[in-house]
């Protein structure tokens, strides 16, 4: 398990609200600015102190919330049937076990002796009523779109059904769990370690009941109301709050100023080139498109544009996936001598010398010409498109970039008016690609379509869990042969706490306070 601490020292840091975890509201609905809540301070000199923003006009309900602040300390308060660790592997936490015999119905098993923090046990309609709750709601409803029922059985039993096999369906199931009933609250009770407390300043107490038992680092955390998310760095650089959880290449990132531990964190955010596949008689070609991908210097564009805070990837999977295949990455990563090799098998070559690729069509040279939109509002996105076009340029096909406003960008993909996109998605935990690669897809503005790699999406889905590696392995193999888009990179998360503060941090995208228990404090040797 990787994770890599760096010193930060200038950097370009993303405070906009749809980049940075810990944003959603620039102070009090009227437009005035909040007062800070004091800091959480010990007794003795030295003692283990988390404060962490805060914003009370919006509800800590980790279901029906919307503001980023809040849902980012929902895994203190609240736990789901399982926890995905950094390679997104589910980890049993409410859930002790299930069964399934087709992929289709689960049975899920709870623990017993689980307590919510009002002191109530864990039970079946708990969880039931919880993932009904999530069903409607706009944070988890499209995980949970194949789910066709949910029923008690007992105290302890789940029956999951649903409409279609998908084996990897507890991989999201990590889901908060409340108590039955308190949907309307706005925080309701949950099994995490940790409840609100509004005496003496609103804070998060750690439970003496919690039913993992573990020794935390933090009796307290206190909770410091948010005074604009532009401040949130300032109040880092202050020590009013230790903790802030942000995009360092999102869109609109200026630049500040500070030293501060970094540690970056693996997400399932995937930047691709799309193809208009249906339009384009060029890109109809598979090996046309298999040429793209193998002309990108992946790793130029993650340490020379992103500055480290991606995973270069050729396959549609995060590289800290068990279903990454480095032998298969490296035979699809940058090679200038496999990309002609690709081209020349679509037909088009330099035969005159000129400089430029082209095909003989009808008597007639055709070269590959091409306009790449990309959204103008992201400068990371911007430099990305205009070096892939100038690389591809010096192989002699010319690329024009075409910078669109974001709704402008989004109606041009909806209509089908372009050769060429630089997208980004948040895939779902479980690296499901049909939405962008299936026929039909919702994502799949191209119009791909390739039946062997349908059959194979259903392969992986229907398949045994614990065999789902051999599948991933021939989707992935066709996938690359298809190209039916090109994965690029997927970024990282960072989190910045004050210099030496902390060790231990294994950070998650479901999850920044991951194995909490084992955090210690000063930076470790």
């Amino acid at each position: 398990m990787s994770r890599r601490l760096r010193k930060l020292t200038s950097v370009f840091l993303a405070v906009s609200a749809a980049c940075i975890l810990f944003s959603g509201c620039a102070g009090n609905k009227d437009g005035s600015q909040a007062s800070p809540s004091p800091e959480v301070s010990g007794g003795e000199a030295g003692e283990f102190v988390l404060s962490l923003p805060f914003d009370p006009a919006d509800p800590l309900n980790p279901l029906t919330g919307t503001n980023r602040i809040n849902l980012t300390l929902g895994p203190l308060l609240y736990e789901g049937f399982f926890q995905l660790d950094r390679s997104f592997s589910p980890v049993p936490l409410l859930c002790e076990s299930y069964t399934t015999l087709d992929n289709i119905t689960f049975r899920f098993t709870l623990r017993t002796g689980v307590t919510f923090s009002g002191g109530s046990l864990l039970t079946a309609a708990d969880a039931v009523y919880s993932l009904e709750q999530a069903r409607t709601s706009s944070l988890y409803s499209e995980r949970l779109s194949k789910v066709q029922s949910v029923k008690a059985e007992g105290e302890l039993t789940v029956i999951v059904t649903l409409n279609t096999a998908d084996s990897a369906f507890p991989v999201l199931l990590d889901i908060p769990i409340i108590q039955n009933g308190t949907a309307g609250s706005s925080a309701p009770p949950g099994t995490g370690p940790y409840v609100l407390s509004s005496g003496d300043g609103e804070s998060l107490v750690l439970r003496s009941d919690w039913w993992q038992g573990l020794p935390m680092p933090f009796d307290r955390i206190g909770l410091v109301e948010v005074r604009g998310s532009d401040l949130l760095i300032q109040d880092l650089g202050s020590n009013l709050i230790q903790l802030v959880s942000t995009d360092l290449t999102g869109t609109d990132a200026p630049m500040f100023s500070g030293n501060y531990d970094v540690t970056e964190y693996p997400t399932t955010i995937l930047q691709y080139i799309g193809f208009n596949a249906e339009v384009s008689s060029v890109f109809s070609n598979a090996a046309v498109r298999r040429a793209f991908g193998l002309g990108i210097d992946r790793d130029f564009i993650v340490t020379g544009l992103l500055s480290g805070h991606a995973q270069a990837s050729a396959l549609p999977v995060n590289p800290a996936s068990p279903l990454y295949d480095s032998t298969l990455a490296e035979k699809y990563s940058y090679s200038e001598e496999a990309m002609f090799s690709a081209l020349a098998e679509a037909g088009y070559t330099d035969s005159d010398e000129d400089g430029v690729l082209d095909a003989n069509s009808g008597g007639r040279e055709a070269a590959i010409s091409a306009t790449l939109l990309v959204n103008s509002e992201s400068s990371f996105k911007v430099s990305m498109a205009e070096h892939i076009a100038a690389s591809f340029s010096q192989y002699g096909i010319a690329i024009e970039v075409k910078k669109l406003a974001w709704e402008d960008y989004l109606t041009a993909l909806e209509k089908g008016d372009f050769d060429l996109y630089l997208g980004e998605v948040k895939l779902t935990t479980d690296f499901n690609l049909t939405s962008l690669a299936a026929t039909g897809g919702a994502l799949n503005y191209g119009k791909f379509s390739d039946t062997k790699l349908d059959g194979l999406f259903a392969s992986l889905a229907a398949a045994p869990y614990q065999n789902r590696g051999t599948i991933a392995a021939a989707l992935y193999s066709t996938f690359c042969q298809q190209a039916p888009f090109i994965p690029i990179c997927f970024k990282n998360q960072s989190m910045l706490t004050r210099e030496g503060a902390y060790s231990g941090l294994e950070p998650t995208q479901q999850n920044v306070f991951y194995n909490l228990s084992a955090w210690t404090q000063g930076t470790s040797s």
